[in-house]
C-alpha cells in the first residue's frame, strides 16, 4: 500500500502508533537491528542461502513497518520470518529445527552484558536494557551457566 492511500484511510501507521506510545526512533532503530541480527545469526545456523535471510529481512522489516513496536515481539516476528522464508524460497527448513536454533540464540544472548553507559553514549538514549545475571560474571562463569541450562526438546515441551 501507497504512503498515500493509509494516509487518505485515516489509518494509522506505525510510527504514528509509536509516537502515541512515546516510543523513541533510537530505541526503535535498537530493537529493528537487534531483530536483523537474531535473523543473520538464525541463518547461520541453519545454514540459510542468502537469498533466503535476505527474504527473512524483507518480511521482517515491512510487518515492523506495519505493526507498532509497542505491541510486536522481536523474537517471534524474526522467528516466523525465518519460517516463511524458508517456504517462499523453497529452502525447506523442519520447524522444529528452527524453533531450537531460537532458542539456542536466547540462551546465548540473554548473558550478554552491555555497559549501559557505553550504550546509552552510542545510542544517544538512556532507555538501555541490561542483563543483571550477565553484569558481574566472567566469560567461564557464563559458559558454565550455558551449559547447566537445558536445552529444548526437540519434540517440543514434554
Amino acid at each position: 500500500r501507497s504512503v498515500k492511500s493509509v494516509l487518505e484511510s485515516g489509518e494509522k501507521t506505525a510510527s504514528q502508533l509509536d509516537d502515541a506510545h512515546s516510543i523513541t526512533v533510537s530505541l526503535e532503530r535498537l530493537h529493528r537491528l537487534h531483530g536483523t541480527s537474531l535473523l543473520a545469526s538464525a541463518s547461520r545456523l541453519l545454514k540459510l542461502g542468502a537469498s533466503t535471510y535476505a527474504t527473512s529481512c524483507t518480511i521482517f522489516h515491512r510487518y515492523c513497518h506495519q505493526v507498532s513496536l509497542w505491541n510486536m515481539d522481536v523474537w517471534s516476528i524474526a522467528m516466523a520470518s525465518t519460517v516463511l522464508a524458508c517456504k517462499m524460497e523453497e529452502d525447506p527448513r523442519d520447524i522444529r529445527h528452527i524453533i531450537l536454533v531460537f532458542d539456542r540464540l536466547y540462551r546465548r544472548r540473554r548473558l550478554v552484558c552491555v555497559e549501559a553507559e557505553v550504550a546509552a553514549k552510542i545510542l544517544k538514549s538512556s532507555q538501555i536494557a541490561t542483563s543483571e545475571l550477565a553484569k558481574n560474571k566472567s566469560l567461564s562463569e557464563k559458559e558454565a551457566i550455558l551449559r547447566q541450562i537445558k536445552s529444548m526438546s526437540p519434540l517440543g515441551p514434554v
